[in-house]
C-alpha cells in the first residue's frame, strides 16, 4: 500500500499487513477512531420489542430483493442516533449480494425549535454510527444521513426536498415516528399526513414493487388525521359491499346497521376497538390515495399490522408494513379539458383484504414474553448491534434491569 506523505509530496510504501493494524480489515470496525467513551445513552429504538420490528422489515426487504434480484436497493428511512435499522438491512441485503444506499433524515422535530444539547449528541452519535457502515462497506458511498427533520419535504424549494429529488425512487420507505412521537411532539405538528402524500407523490414514477413501512404512536394522533381516516372508512360504507361490510363488523364487533357509528364516534388509542380502527382507517387512506391517481394508478396491499405497548403503558404504538404495486402507465385520450377522467370503480377485494390483515393483528410486547426464546434471541441479536455500534453493553443490561425486563430474560 502506497501513502503519499503530505509534508514532502514523496510516497511512503506501508506494508499490507501494517495498514491493516492502522486502519483495520475490510469488513473490521473495531480498528476506527471512536471515541473513548462508549454510549450510554438508550431510548424507545433499543427496547427488545424494536428489535422483532427490524427482524420483520429486514425479511420482508429480504424477500423483496429476492423477487425482484436486486443487486442494490434504495432506503429512505428517518434516522435515529445508531441507524440500527439501516445496519440490519444492510446486513441481510449483503448476505443476498445486494448493496443498500439509504438515505436518512433526522428524526422529526417541532418546527422553529433549535437544536439543544440532546440533538447535538444524537448527530455525533449517528455520524459515528455513519461512518462504521462505510467503512465496513456495508452500505453505497452513495449514502447519506441529513439533519433536515422529514417534514421539510413538504416545504417547496428546501434543502430537503431538493435532495429527495436528486435521489429517484426508492425501493423501501421507512416512515419510523415511534421514537419521535413517544415524545412531546404531536403528530399534527409533524403534519404526518402531508409527508405521506409527499411520498406518495415523489414515488409515482415507480414502476415496481416498493415497501412502505410506518411506526406511530397512536394516542399522539391528532383530529386532522382522524378525519382522514373517518372520510376513508366512510367512503367504503358508502359502496355497501357486503364482503367489506362484513369484515368490518366482525373486526369490530358490532352489528353492521352500527359500523358508521363506530366510525364517527370517538376513537380511543388506549381501547382495541381504537386501535382497530386507526390500522384499518390509515390502510383504506393509502389504498383510495394510490387509486385515485389517474394514469400511474397503484394498489396498496397491507402485508402485515402489529402493535406494541409503550413501557408498559397502556398507550400502543402501530406497525404497518405495505407493499405498493405500480400498475401500468395510462396515456390519457386528447381533450381540451373541461371534465375529469372517468375513475374505475375500487375493487372491494381490496379494501376487504386489509380489514382481513388487521384483524390478524400481531401484538409484539405479548410476543416478547410469552413465546418461549423470543426474548432471549431477541437480546443476542441486539448484543451484536451494540458491540458494532460503540455502545455499553454493561450499561444497556442495566437499563434492562431498571425496566424490569432483563429478569425475564
Amino acid at each position: 500500500m502506497r501513502i503519499m506523505n503530505v509534508f514532502n509530496e514523496e510516497e511512503d510504501d506501508l506494508p499490507d499487513d501494517d495498514a491493516e493494524s492502522v486502519f483495520g480489515s475490510k469488513y473490521s470496525v473495531s480498528a476506527l477512531a471512536l471515541p473513548l467513551r462508549k454510549n450510554t445513552r438508550f431510548s424507545q429504538p433499543h427496547m427488545p420489542v424494536r428489535q422483532l420490528l427490524r427482524r420483520d422489515q429486514s425479511d420482508r426487504v429480504r424477500s423483496l430483493v429476492e423477487a425482484r434480484a436486486m443487486s442494490s436497493l434504495k432506503y429512505l428511512t428517518v434516522s435515529g442516533a445508531d441507524l440500527w435499522d439501516i445496519r440490519s438491512v444492510a446486513q441481510a441485503c449483503l448476505r443476498m449480494s445486494c448493496m443498500v444506499e439509504f438515505m436518512g433524515f433526522g428524526q422529526p422535530r417541532e418546527h422553529g425549535r433549535a437544536l439543544d444539547s440532546d440533538d447535538d449528541r444524537t448527530i455525533e452519535s449517528r455520524d459515528t454510527s455513519e461512518a462504521m457502515l462505510h467503512h465496513g462497506k456495508l452500505v453505497s458511498p452513495n449514502s447519506v444521513t441529513i439533519t433536515d427533520p422529514i417534514q421539510d419535504i413538504i416545504i417547496e424549494s428546501s434543502h430537503a426536498k431538493e435532495l429527495l429529488s436528486e435521489k429517484g425512487v426508492f425501493d423501501v420507505v421507512n416512515f419510523d415516528l415511534g421514537e419521535s412521537v413517544s415524545g412531546e411532539t404531536p403528530l399534527s405538528e409533524l403534519d404526518g399526513m402531508s409527508v405521506l402524500r409527499q411520498i406518495f407523490l415523489h414515488q409515482r414514477s415507480a414502476i415496481a414493487p416498493w415497501l412502505l413501512f410506518i411506526t406511530a404512536r397512536i394516542d399522539r394522533v391528532q383530529n386532522v388525521e382522524q378525519d382522514e381516516f373517518r372520510a376513508a372508512l366512510n367512503r367504503n360504507l358508502d359502496l355497501a359491499d357486503p364482503a367489506f361490510d362484513a369484515s368490518f363488523s366482525s373486526l369490530l364487533g358490532v352489528p353492521g346497521s352500527e359500523l358508521r357509528d363506530a366510525v364517527n364516534g370517538g376513537w380511543d388509542g388506549c381501547q382495541s376497538s381504537g386501535v382497530q380502527l386507526y390500522a384499518l382507517g390509515l390502510g383504506k387512506y393509502l389504498l383510495q390515495l394510490a387509486h385515485a391517481q389517474v394514469g400511474d394508478r397503484s394498489i396498496v396491499e397491507l402485508e402485515s399490522c402489529a402493535t406494541y405497548a409503550m413501557d408498559g403503558q397502556a398507550a400502543k404504538v402501530l406497525c404497518w408494513a405495505f407493499k405498493v404495486v405500480p400498475g401500468p402507465k395510462i396515456l390519457l385520450q386528447p381533450q381540451t379539458g373541461g371534465q375529469l377522467p372517468t375513475l374505475d370503480r375500487l375493487e372491494p377485494a381490496l379494501a376487504t383484504r386489509i380489514a382481513d390483515q388487521v384483524r390478524n393483528m400481531g401484538d409484539m410486547s405479548r410476543d416478547l414474553l410469552q413465546a418461549p426464546g423470543v426474548l432471549q434471541s431477541a437480546l443476542g441479536e441486539i448484543n451484536l448491534l451494540i458491540d458494532s455500534t460503540n455502545y455499553d453493553r454493561t450499561a444497556y443490561s442495566a437499563w434492562l434491569t431498571d425496566m424490569g425486563l432483563l429478569r425475564q430474560a
